[in-house]
């Protein structure tokens, strides 16, 4: 099985990123209000920069306190961002993100994200 099997049986809705330019304060109430545990971070155009988990949030708070979110999503996001292809295979990505030890990954089409797993 790949990826677009599973993509293309979920519902479709639009997928909730961030900008790198963002406040923490901002992509947490993002987190929050959507009930999820990470977010795409990407420019104007689509392409993937990072990704920003509720771990990298809570490290900077308690790093520098509720001062914290007030930090950019740059600078605290994960940059070395393993993405997937639409015609991955599910086992492959599977293996991937359990050595790489992340539960999210963006899957992407001509470096521009098209869903996030």
């Amino acid at each position: 099985m790949v990826i677009d099997h599973v993509i293309s049986k979920k519902k479709k809705k639009d997928i909730i990123k961030v900008s790198p330019a963002a406040r923490l304060s901002e992509a947490s109430k993002l987190l929050a209000d959507n009930k999820i545990g990470a977010l795409p971070v990407t420019n104007e155009s689509g392409s993937i920069l990072g990704v920003l988990s509720e771990r990298d949030i809570i490290r900077e708070i308690s790093l520098k306190g509720s001062s914290g979110l007030e930090s950019t999503v740059e600078t605290v996001m994960t940059a070395a961002v393993s993405c997937c292809g639409r015609f991955d295979t599910l086992k492959s990505v599977i293996e991937r993100m359990n050595a790489g030890r992340f539960r999210h990954m963006p899957v992407t089409d001509n470096d521009k994200i098209i869903d996030f797993i």
